[in-house]
């Protein structure tokens, strides 16, 4: 994305001259401490556009982005495993997992915008002064931002499940902690031939979790 064209807003020297920000105060001033709160706070409206993990599919102040989990956390459901149904066939297995949990992608809608804030004012291109209207100052900011944390070094945001401030839900993935039941069943009609199995079972455990985590690179 290119770097907006707009003019950027005035503001008052300490000699009382008024000047434009240049690109650089601009991003310094109003877009970097955005950039800030975006990836250093965890969930908040003060978030809003980026993306965090939940247990359902609708939380409020967010909007779900596909009905689809991103993550699917399943066990082995050890009552349905029988040794008198062990496939017959070389290779194949008996397999009942049971959802435990889904996890979905939620992006943050962020705070109402007021329509009572007070909004800076630029430099016409004939020379005279004029006040943003509160639509092209949100305009101006959304551009900025977008611009910054695609294009510019140290404000890009991206996301991980390695590193960075961690959003919304662990995704956790449940396991069987027990050893294996061994079963086995001989082939109807014939003798010395059987296909045998090994069951998972033990009580259920939490093998690891994982945090969706946003950076700023």
């Amino acid at each position: 994305m290119s770097q907006p064209t707009d003019p950027l807003p005035l503001y008052r020297r300490s000699d009382g001259q008024v000047q434009s920000f240049t690109p650089t105060d601009f991003l310094d001033t109003f877009i970097r401490p955005a950039i800030t709160t975006l990836v250093l706070e965890a969930n908040s409206t003060s978030q809003g556009g980026t993306f965090r993990i939940h247990t359902a599919t609708s939380l409020s102040g967010h909007t779900l982005v596909s009905s689809t989990p991103v993550f699917i956390d399943t066990i082995a459901d050890v009552s349905s495993f029988i040794a008198s149904n062990i496939p017959q066939t070389a290779g194949a297995v008996q397999d009942f997992p049971s959802t435990v949990n889904n996890y979905y992608l939620m992006r943050v809608d962020g705070a109402s915008t007021s329509s009572t804030i007070r909004v800076p004012a630029f430099r016409r291109t004939d020379g005279n002064i004029q006040a943003y209207s509160l639509t092209s100052w949100n305009a101006l900011l959304e551009g900025y931002i977008r611009y910054a944390t695609s294009n510019s070094s140290g404000d890009k945001i991206t996301y991980s499940i390695s590193s960075g401030t961690a959003k919304g839900s662990g995704m956790v993935d449940t396991i069987l902690n027990g050893s294996g039941n061994y079963q086995q069943r001989s082939r109807s009609l014939v003798s010395d031939d059987y296909f045998s199995q090994e069951f998972p079972n033990g009580v259920s455990s939490t093998a690891s979790t994982t945090f969706l985590r946003i950076n700023r690179s």
